[in-house]
């Protein structure tokens, strides 16, 4: 199956090539085919490897299954998304070359050839977005094309910089340590990284043990110790001739990996001696006393407000350190929180100057933790601000989930209402480019796929999207994705199965390397936004109007800051308007136009200098709209007698803490000064609130470029609109297709559309202006012929056709064929010609054949679709428009003569999103009472296609039937979904599937017979078996299957309906659909296959069997059994019969 579908692929690529088509999406999709089929065949040979390392993650157990049952199920999960992967991009290419689908080249990487301008990357003279996985194989060397490429990213990164590179005080260098960085295999743009791995043990035991007094995670040593200092200078001294001027230094030196020194007692990451008691050094603890010597004065006034008794600023320090928790929030808390943020400044700082001194073109940036800014906690020794703003690029390992995996009890509040987590990601981005809107931003351990407490198997590649692309929009310019753990062979990295590093032990089950769609989804993201990036950058360079007061202090004192924060963040964020942050600082060293308001909330404690820069924000004009309870303390909560004064600015007091009220004001302001965006979006998503986060900026004379998100947990329904009553027409930029104003978003979906403003007309309306609801008629008064075909193709806007009745090209002999841009629709002659006669030929002389194809307006189609979900108990997703067509005979006035009785099957063509779910699509006739008949369907260049026998409403929709026995996580799930989209298989109540039951003869023979569409009614003649009779259930459909040949029966006319199928005879079924869909036989000629348990296999059903293995709609079972007597369950019935449904 999946050698088929490459070999399809790569005729649709030689295709669009000869085209000069761009086709580079398609060869990602080919390459990914091709390594993960080989990685699945490694998969298969190494369960028990398989099994070892998800045994090494005993938090993840996706449906409940062991270790063993996912390493068994991950072969074929593999081979199932690969199809999956391949017939996305069948499906998309075949648009492209057929010209219903038109995208923008793709701008491939010049590895070689990249260099950092002001805030961005470029290559070949535009902008352009790097990707990479922060970790490959470190056995491989990097110029290994099979993981080092466009597809998993080609940066690169020699080993670090550590201490372990000098062997003595004198700095004399190690030998051997400095090949990497003297010797590079490529040329490509890279970066090295300053590792804080243990002091070297030649130091130890020249200085002592207390070198390693102070550790944490990734800093093993005292950061306040001269020795270690010493030590980098000696280290920086050497390699900086070295790494000047290096292409691997390009994207620049990172500084520290996640650097943290939790002082909170008890802390996971709380700092270590070396034996093994909670703390820092004495060197730090000495430097803390100083410390408070220098801020307090006296160890009178500093007891004074701490509320203690210390006799000495030594015995302060070191009984307050570790931190207990109760002193979080007090001013002893403070005091220590801002001293080791200080500290870590401090640090980070020093190893900065030190690069730089070495390397005087030196880019610096630090792996910053940004949920250390987003959440509560603030003992972390981390000044989020500070570091943004001392080095070159901005840098962070930002990560989002779907999930926590490791937490227990209810769900966390964001998941009511939003797809994925982003606030970290979210706030923690326009934090940072509020400090430095002129930096170049790198990720360098995107933990957007994986986490410590988060991944997914069965991701979907909607997901993957959706958080690249919000992280770039927000500012990420390069990211390197945590983990790539496969070597090109398909095996796993070496290093993974010899570590006792518990965070590389987790890194590789569940991830990235085991997920073909998710791997190839993300390379193809980064294509697309690659292909827009002169757009992109302007979203990332928007002006941000409203500010939000961001003070170090209160983060420090009260824990639920950060969370009142992003309730005035959240409540924003969605209006279109990008948010900003302001702080002492900022409001200090940049220009104050460059935003419209601050918005001070929840912000209680800040210090004198806060304060009094707000002040003069106001004396100088500004605008502040606060609360009333923020600004009344100082660091120390003692209060404050001063309150601000409107001054010269505006100055706007809420009593009511209401964050909607304050955005209300703050968009007010915005608007006032002009700076709302021009164009605006509706939301409506049956959630209390909004989950579509969009931006536009202007792209030429009344265009502008639009990109929607969709965070929310619930479809959007979004209505485009411009501020000024303009109206507009939206193309969707990636496909290239025309949209209405008026669309769904799916949870996750993303969108890049151009929104053209169309000048007005002297005639009211505006050229290609949807008027799609009025009653404009296309009156054709001498019919064309073409090929036995009235062709009529009408504009948009017109909902009515009318052929004079008695036109001589309606004949009986000519169809009728209708196109406009949403639909086709061809009608029978006879139908045309059956009409005709229902009239005299003098009514004939005056009368028209009319044929209406009204679309429904948005609030019928919710109503209606609405009102089909909840009587068919099922989630719907229109992808088509919803258009109710109508043909009659009607006389001058417009009277109904007759309306047409449909002999002979209609065609309907109806146009399909992009975006829509092949497998879960089908068309629908729709009954006013909400009653829903499949009628079936097959896309055909981009349209869904389908004969009916009446006319009325038809509909496009994804069928989503949710089973509370079928997680979104089982095995079999997406075939589940597929079969019961297509009504070949149904549950066996509304919302039970029981997909481990068995499955009788009768009942897949129905299953085949309703997959093929075959009909036969029942007679003595046409089922000849005994034990099936007029009134059983199935006795039309195994009629049906008798007739065709796809069941035979057993001896003496026994059919033995309500049997248990086995999988050997599932396989002659089957196979023998596949020929009736094929209308020829299956050559099993040379075809071999061997089982350990052939012995119990039948003779006859060999050939089937050796077929269906062939085709891929079959595989053995674990050791090499293919279990011939074993009785197939209905979740085995879906997997095959989707299968089998791919070759339709």
């Amino acid at each position: 199956m999946i050698q088929y579908k490459i070999s399809e692929l790569e005729t649709l690529i030689s295709q669009a090539e000869s085209k000069k088509l761009d086709a580079e999406r398609e060869k990602g999709a080919l390459w990914f085919a091709k390594e993960f089929d080989k990685y699945a065949d490694w998969d298969e040979q190494n369960i028990s490897v398989n099994q070892k390392m998800f045994d090494n993650i005993s938090w993840y157990r996706p449906g409940g299954k062991t270790a063993e049952e996912l390493a068994k199920e991950l072969p074929e999960f593999e081979r199932m998304e690969i199809i999956a992967m391949l017939d996305t991009a069948i499906a998309e290419l075949t648009e492209v070359i057929n010209g219903t689908m038109v995208r923008r080249p793709v701008r491939l990487v010049d590895w070689n050839g990249i260099s950092l301008q002001g805030s961005n990357f470029y290559s070949n003279g535009k902008p352009v977005f790097l990707h990479d996985y922060f970790s490959k194989p470190l056995d491989v060397p990097t110029d290994d094309q099979m993981l080092y490429n466009h597809y998993l990213g080609n940066i690169d990164h020699p080993e670090s910089l550590n201490p372990s590179l000098i062997s003595d005080s004198n700095g004399t260098p190690t030998l051997g340590k400095y090949d990497s960085l003297m010797n590079r295999p490529t040329n490509s743009m890279g970066y090295t990284i300053l590792w804080h791995e243990p002091a070297p043990d030649w130091a130890v035991a020249q200085y002592g043990e207390t070198l390693r007094d102070g550790i944490t995670t990734f800093t093993k040593y005292d950061i306040n110790n001269p020795e270690i200092r010493n030590i980098w200078e000696k280290v920086l001294e050497n390699t900086g001739p070295i790494t000047s001027g290096k292409p691997y230094t390009e994207l620049g030196y990172l500084l520290a990996n996640e650097p943290h020194w939790f002082l909170e007692k008890g802390h996971w990451a709380v700092p270590k001696k070396v034996n093994g008691q909670e703390g820092i050094s004495d060197l730090a603890l000495q430097a803390f006393a100083q410390w408070l010597s220098e801020r307090h004065g006296t160890v009178s006034q500093m007891n004074a407000i701490w509320g203690t008794t210390f006799s000495s600023f030594n015995e302060a320090a070191a009984t307050v350190i570790p931190l207990e928790k109760s002193y979080k929030g007090t001013p002893i808390g403070y005091d220590v929180s801002l001293f080791n943020m200080e500290r870590g400044t401090e640090w980070l700082t020093f190893l900065h100057d030190q690069v730089k001194l070495n390397d005087p073109g030196a880019k610096t940036h630090i792996k910053i933790m940004p949920d250390l800014f987003a959440e509560g906690n603030r003992t972390h020794g981390i000044d989020f601000e500070k570091l943004t703003e001392m080095v070159e690029i901005i840098g962070d390992d930002a990560k989002t989930r779907k999930l926590n995996v490791r937490a227990t009890g209810s769900s966390e509040d964001w998941a009511d209402h939003y797809a994925y987590y982003w606030k970290e990601l979210g706030m923690s981005y326009d934090f940072m480019h509020s400090v430095s809107p002129d930096k170049a931003h790198v990720n360098s351990e995107v933990h957007f796929l994986s986490t410590t407490a988060y991944r997914d198997l069965y991701m979907k590649p909607e997901y993957v999207r959706s958080t690249y692309w919000l992280a770039t929009i927000l500012g990420m310019d390069a990211g390197f994705t945590w983990f790539w753990g496969r070597n090109p062979d398909g095996s796993i990295e070496n290093r993974l199965m010899t570590t006792s590093v518990q965070g590389l032990l987790e890194s590789y089950p569940g991830s990235v390397a085991q997920q073909p769609r998710v791997a190839n989804e993300l390379s193809k993201t980064m294509m697309d936004l690659n292909a827009f990036s002169e757009e992109i950058v302007k979203f990332q360079t928007q002006k941000k109007p409203i500010r939000i007061f961001y003070s170090e202090t209160s983060a420090i004192n009260d824990e639920h800051y950060m969370d009142d924060l992003f309730d005035l963040y959240e409540s924003m964020y969605f209006d279109g308007v990008p948010i900003g942050f302001a702080t002492k600082n900022i409001i200090k060293k940049q220009p104050n136009s460059d935003w419209d308001v601050i918005v001070v909330y929840e912000t209680q404690e800040v210090t004198d200098e806060e304060f009094d820069v707000l002040q003069d924000y106001l004396d100088q004009g500004g605008t502040v709209i606060i609360d009333n309870a923020s600004l009344k303390f100082n660091e120390y909560k003692q209060p404050r007698a001063a309150s601000l004064k409107a001054s010269n600015g505006t100055l706007i007091v809420k009593a009511d803490h209401d964050v909607q009220s304050m955005a209300t004001s703050a968009f007010g302001i915005v608007s006032a000064n002009g700076h709302m965006p021009p164009v605006v979006v509706t939301e409506t998503n049956g959630n209390t609130k909004k989950g579509a986060m969009w931006r536009v900026v202007p792209n030429g004379e009344n265009r502008y470029v639009m990109t929607i998100l969709n965070l929310g947990k619930n479809q959007a329904t979004l209505d485009v609109s411009m501020v000024n009553g303009m109206n507009i027409t939206v193309t969707d930029l990636l496909t290239g297709k025309r949209m209405g104003n008026s669309f769904s978003l799916d949870p996750e979906g993303v969108m890049l559309l151009e929104i053209k403003a169309l000048p007005r007309t002297n005639h009211g309306h505006e050229p290609g202006a949807d008027t799609s609801n009025s009653s404009e008629v296309e009156v054709v008064n001498k019919p064309v012929v073409n090929e036995g075909k009235i062709e009529v193709s009408v504009d948009k806007g017109k909902n009515k056709l009318i052929l004079p009745a008695n036109a001589k090209e309606i004949n009986g002999t000519n169809m009728l064929q209708l196109t406009n841009e949403s639909f086709k629709v061809i009608i029978p002659a006879n139908v045309l010609e059956s009409l005709k006669l229902k009239a005299t030929e003098d009514m004939l002389i005056n009368a028209g054949i009319t044929f209406e194809f009204k679309p429904m307006d948005e609030a019928e189609k919710r109503t209606l679709l609405t009102n089909a979900s909840k009587k068919n108990h099922v989630n719907l997703n229109p992808v088509t428009g919803i258009y109710h067509f109508s043909l009659s005979l009607n006389d001058q006035k417009g009277d109904l003569i007759s309306s047409a009785t449909i002999e002979e099957p209609i065609r309907i063509e109806l146009v399909v999103s992009p975006k829509a779910d092949s497998n879960l699509l089908g068309m629908y006739f729709v009954g006013e009472d909400g009653t829903l008949e499949y009628v079936g369907g097959e896309i055909i260049d981009g349209k869904l296609v389908a004969k009916v026998n009446r006319l009325g409403k038809y509909v496009g929709l994804e069928y989503k039937k949710v089973y509370t026995d079928v997680s979104e996580t089982y095995w079999a799930a997406d075939a589940i979904q597929s079969v019961t989209a297509k009504h070949i298989i149904i549950g066996v109540e509304d919302d039970k599937y029981e997909p481990h039951r068995s499955v009788t003869r009768a009942e897949f023979a129905a299953m085949l017979v309703r997959m093929l569409g075959l009909s036969v009614q029942y007679t003595a003649s046409s089922s000849p078996f005994q034990d099936v009779s007029e009134t059983d259930w199935f006795a039309d459909e195994v009629a049906a299957a008798y007739a065709t040949g796809i069941v035979h029966g057993k001896n003496d006319g026994i059919f033995m309906p309500n049997a248990a199928i086995t999988r050997q005879e599932m396989a002659v079924m089957i196979i023998r659909a596949y020929e009736v869909a094929h209308s020829t036989g299956v050559s099993t000629e040379n075809l071999e296959f061997s089982f350990a348990d052939m012995d119990q296999i039948n003779e006859w059903t060999k050939p089937s069997i050796a077929a269906a293995i062939e085709l891929g709609l079959l595989r053995g079972r674990t050791n090499n059994l293919f279990a011939p007597l074993d009785e197939t369950t209905r979740a085995e019935s879906a997997q095959v019969i989707a299968r089998l449904l791919m070759f339709l």
